[in-house]
């Protein structure tokens, strides 16, 4: 064992960092019986075993086996006799993205940690210190959250560079353990208890997690594919939002629903919930001034409205289909695609509505939001 000293505020105690073999500790002077409690618990410390997580019916690697099958449905509900290779590329690109994210579930416990009583750990953070993770919330007590920090966009989800990344995360990573909190148990006991929770959110929370987020990415995968037909082919116009993205999460959900049923459907999206979540949001919702996504950051629209905008955009598809049939979209887009797409907008979408169906698409949109129609539109 080696120790490091760091430097004290006013009026709080010097951290200190202990050393032993593989694993770090840090904590404040004053706190090394909890130190070498959790020591002795790290040093005979045994894996807890887990449970492999439970098999999806249509999960990541389904959608990869798969892949020519769900490629065509989606190309079905777009009129197309067969998915583009923009869709296909598209289908792949984010599968792989998302089986790979799979490898950040985390095979070992962290091999740092800090000790904190929580009063003195606000105390710091009230002082201006700044420790990793931790912040103060609106009512006074303590908020932790983490990142791993994985960024798409520079490769680090790629199979390889996401399970040296997790690794590397995780050797700096530092668990904070809350000390003292429980009167009259002992410093072995708190580390006892300590140790148990962290394993079991490593171990067990972490793959729970992972079960609930592959869900959440096959729908992704399926979704982001019908928008990019939608895109490439049809329909690219700036007013194309709300239409774009209703249409590719009930085409993601209807897929789905087919293969396995409604009631486990509403594992990988629910719609009902969905509204529910966001029914403080309604009398926002305008889904015709919902910018295209490339205009959000110049538009400064909302988060929270911009996210609450996909429950409802998707409830105005759901309910023209519940009227006309599942047969409405790919005659909606057989029709639409009379317009070129560098022509299209929505305006052509609701004027080959009204075609198809002799009903109005306005009068599905949210009430606080329909505009007044023109005559023919």
């Amino acid at each position: 064992m080696f120790i490091m000293a760091g430097r004290a505020l006013a009026g709080l105690p010097e951290r200190k960092t202990f050393q032993f073999g593989e694993f770090m500790i840090e904590a404040s002077a004053g706190d090394e019986a909890y130190v070498e409690a959790l020591a002795l618990k790290l040093v005979s410390y045994q894996r807890p075993k887990t449970e492999p997580p439970l098999a999806l019916k249509v999960g990541l690697d389904d959608l990869a086996k798969r892949r020519d099958y769900f490629l065509g449905k989606v190309a079905e509900y777009l009129a197309l006799p067969k998915p583009t290779g923009s869709m296909a590329a598209t289908y792949d690109t984010f599968g792989t993205i998302w089986r790979n994210m799979q490898a950040v579930v985390p095979d070992k416990i962290p091999r740092h940690y800090a000790l904190w009583h929580s009063e003195e750990l606000l105390g710091r953070i009230e002082a201006g210190e700044k420790i990793a993770g931790f912040s103060k919330d609106g009512s006074g007590g303590l908020n932790f959250s983490f990142s791993f920090g994985l960024n798409s966009g520079v490769g680090d989800l790629e199979e390889k560079n996401a399970q040296t990344h997790l690794n590397n995360y995780w050797n700096s990573f530092v668990c904070p353990v809350n000390i003292g909190a429980q009167p009259g148990q002992t410093p072995a006991e708190n580390m006892s208890a300590g140790l148990e929770f962290i394993a079991n959110q490593v171990f067990k929370g972490f793959r729970e997690a992972a079960f609930t987020l592959q869900r959440q990415n096959v729908f992704n995968v399926l979704h982001e594919t019908t928008e990019n037909g939608i895109i490439s082919l049809y329909l690219s116009s700036k007013d194309r939002r709300w239409f774009c993205d209703g249409v590719a999460n009930y085409v993601a959900w209807k897929i789905i629903e087919r293969e396995i049923g409604a009631e486990e459907a509403k594992g990988y999206y629910d719609l009902t919930a969905e509204l529910k979540k966001y029914e403080k949001d309604a009398t926002r919702v305008d889904l015709v001034a919902w910018p295209a996504a490339e205009n959000m950051d110049q538009a400064k629209y909302a988060e929270d409205l911009n996210t609450a905008n996909y429950a409802f955009a998707t409830k105005v598809i759901a309910e023209a289909c519940a009227k006309q049939g599942d047969g409405l979209l790919p005659e909606l887009f057989t029709e639409i695609g009379r317009t070129r797409r560098e022509k299209a907008t929505m305006d052509t979408v609701f004027k080959a509505y009204r075609r198809l169906t002799g009903e109005n698409l306005h009068s599905y949109l949210p009430k606080s939001a329909a505009p007044t129609v023109k005559a023919g539109g």
